[in-house]
């Protein structure tokens, strides 16, 4: 089996936070659960607080600290596959979600047609919703 093929999917996506509750909050109002949830203690007797979130089969794993927790570019986005784009556009706005831009844009890709929009999350990261069309 090559690499390519071993390879099936995004396991998780990792986002520094400086807040850890008020990111599983707004994750949880995105509509990801929390799986589990923990105190890991490092070599210097600091814990750091991690925890993992699921959406069928998206897990992000976030945790508190780190150099470039709060910094935006810790990730630069975190792609969600959506069935309906105008359906979670409009629960975006129902849940107040800061939208980096108050509108769906479509992009020629390839063979097909992307509409997305983006939300900001608690700590600079970008979470784009997006459908192939």
């Amino acid at each position: 089996m090559t690499l390519e093929e071993n390879i099936i999917g995004i396991e998780h996506i990792g986002i520094p936070t400086m807040d850890i509750e008020h990111t599983i909050q707004f994750y949880e109002a995105i509509g990801f659960g929390l799986e589990y949830f923990t105190e890991l203690p490092q070599e210097d007797g600091k814990l750091i607080r991690m925890a993992y979130l699921r959406l069928r089969n998206v897990e992000i794993e976030v945790y508190q600290g780190g150099p470039i927790a709060g910094k935006s570019g810790a990730i630069d986005h975190l792609a969600l596959s959506v069935a309906d784009i105008e359906e979670a556009f409009e629960r975006v706005k129902e849940k107040k979600l800061p939208l980096l831009e108050p509108r769906i844009r479509t992009l020629n890709m390839f063979e097909h047609k992307v509409r997305y929009f983006t939300l900001v999350g608690p700590s600079g990261e970008q979470i784009e919703f997006s459908q192939r069309i």
